[in-house]
């Protein structure tokens, strides 16, 4: 199946909206609502496509550079927009060993920011 132009966006929305562990509480850009329609958004993709975890990876992780590329604006500014700091630990939630060492390189510079400010 192909995948839509959208799918990056589509992630990253649930990255947004979807907690990265099961005792996070709701952050507050998000709703108990958003939650719940990122987690029913989220399994239809992976119903249709594959699990995230596949996805982000396979051909040498090009929907993942695809939504960093989109995350990037606002990784920059990320203390005016927090849920970007959010999708980032989501989406390296879903990263599996050992791809996530090939993206340290891209998201060192952000962790440091963070820790910097």
């Amino acid at each position: 199946i192909s995948r839509p132009a959208s799918l990056p966006s589509l992630l990253l929305l649930c990255a947004q909206h979807s907690p990265c562990t099961e005792t996070e509480v709701t952050p507050p850009w998000s709703s108990t609502e958003h939650q719940l329609q990122a987690s029913l958004l989220l399994a239809k993709l992976e119903q249709i496509y594959k699990p995230v975890a596949l996805l982000l990876v396979e051909q040498d992780r090009k929907l993942l550079a695809q939504i960093l590329t989109l995350l990037q604006p606002s990784l920059e500014k990320f203390l005016s927009y927090p849920a970007s700091v959010h999708s980032l630990a989501w989406l390296t939630s879903h990263i599996p060993h050992p791809h996530l060492g090939q993206v340290v390189a891209q998201l060192l510079p952000h962790v440091l920011n963070w820790v910097d400010c």
